[in-house]
Formats: structure tokens, C-alpha cells, sequence
């Protein structure tokens, strides 16, 4: 829909809404840089495309025919991106098909993809916007007592590491949070909303343990009225 001046620029289905590190995994920067800084010639450019716009048209079908036919190829090498592999895989063979019907030579496709996987292997991760505001509340209370009946801090050692839970539940988080930043946009505006938001988030202070993460902690079991959530740092963080 089209709102006052605005327009959307794309169109996103989502089951559980797309959330800021969801949205980050899917997108891919790409730096695009004429080659030695040199401008092509473009009317005769556009000149050629009007000429040609029917094979321009009538290609994209030899190109998914041609996909269609590798698209089960295995994939050269590793998926710099696991959880989203099917979807490179099909990017990759995309490439190879438009390759093979415009006449390239092979290594030229393979050159582009060695690019891309180069480009997201070294991609630097952004951080979360809720990683300060956390660590505001939780970072002055590692060496402190815990007067604040809203969390629950103990000294835990689990998979061979030892460091400081804090428990609570998302609904005082979130309390917590908007008195500390009210003005803050960036935050969820309902503990479900927080709960999701901070188990699709990526930390790199602490991590996130609930019931089903961490399972074997008598403090982070449900209720019927409490859904626990424990931060934990790590004493070698």
C-alpha cells in the first residue's frame, strides 16, 4: 500500500516478522565500482538494448532451462552462509546457467561466486542495538550485590564454563529497559516481542538460556505463570 509519499521498496513474507539480525542474515552488501574508473559509452549502449530487447526477453527462459538442469549440481566448495545454503547453492547455479547461455567461459562464473563467498566470509557482523542497553543493566551488577527483586543472579558452571546468570523474565526486562532509555525506538514494544527479538539476536557479551537451551538449570524451568530467561557472562569474557 501506498502511504502519503512513501512508497515500499519490496515485498517480504515472514512467519515470525523480520527482525533485525533475520533481515542482516538475508541481505548481502555489494560494492559496485566501474573498472579503472572509467565511464562507458551509454547511448550507444542503450542503443544496442533497444535493438536486442527481444533475445534480452526471450533469454531468461534458455537461462532457467539451463538451471533447471544443473540445479541439483553440488555446490564447488563450501557455503560461507549455512543456515541459508539451499539459497546460495541456487544463486550459484543461477549464475552458471546465465554464464553458459551468454557464451562466457566457465571460469568466468566461478570467478564472480570465489568473489562472493570472499565478500561474506569477511563480512564484519554488526553489533545488535540491544547489546548496550543490556549490558548497561547487567555489566555494573557482575561484581555487586543484586538488590533489585527483578533478577535473580547466581554463580553457574555449565558445559565447562563458569560465570554469572541473571534471571528474569521479558516482561521487567523490558521494564527495566524502557525506564533506563524511554525514548529509545529500537526497543520491542511488548515482552513477547522481546523474547523473540532476543533469541533471533546474535550477542557477543553473553548469551542467551532459556528452558530449551538450557534445560538442566532448575532456574530457567517454566511455570504456569513464569517464562524465565537467564543472561549469562561468561568469566572469561
Amino acid at each position: 500500500m501506498r502511504v502519503n509519499c512513501s512508497r515500499p521498496v519490496g515485498v517480504i513474507t515472514s512467519i515470525e516478522g523480520v527482525y533485525k539480525p533475520e533481515l542482516r542474515v538475508r541481505c548481502v552488501l555489494v560494492f559496485y565500482a566501474l573498472p579503472d574508473g572509467q565511464r562507458l559509452p551509454r547511448a550507444a549502449i542503450e542503443k544496442e538494448i533497444r535493438q536486442r530487447r527481444h533475445q534480452i526477453g526471450s533469454a531468461l527462459a534458455h537461462a532457467l532451462q539451463r538451471y533447471v538442469e544443473i540445479k541439483d549440481a553440488p555446490i564447488h566448495g563450501t557455503c560461507p552462509v549455512p543456515e541459508f545454503e539451499e539459497h546460495y547453492a541456487a544463486l550459484c547455479n543461477l549464475l552458471r546457467a546465465f554464464g553458459a547461455v551468454a557464451a562466457k567461459p566457465e571460469e568466468w562464473a566461478e570467478s564472480i561466486i570465489t568473489v562472493w563467498e570472499k565478500a561474506l566470509v569477511d563480512s564484519e557482523p554488526e553489533e545488535e542495538d540491544l547489546e548496550h542497553p543490556l549490558g548497561r543493566l547487567f555489566f555494573p551488577l557482575l561484581g555487586d550485590t543484586v538488590e533489585d527483586s527483578s533478577f535473580r543472579k547466581e554463580n553457574v558452571t555449565r558445559n565447562g564454563k563458569q560465570g554469572t546468570l541473571f534471571v528474569t523474565e521479558c516482561g521487567q526486562l523490558l521494564t527495566m529497559l524502557q525506564k533506563q532509555s524511554p525514548r529509545d525506538w529500537h526497543l520491542p514494544k511488548s515482552p513477547q516481542g522481546l523474547s523473540r527479538r532476543l533469541h533471533s539476536a546474535r550477542f557477543s557479551a553473553f548469551e542467551i538460556w532459556d528452558a530449551e537451551s538450557a534445560p538442566d538449570l532448575q532456574l530457567l524451568r517454566r511455570t504456569a505463570r513464569s517464562r524465565p530467561i537467564g543472561f549469562f557472562f561468561a568469566n572469561d569474557g
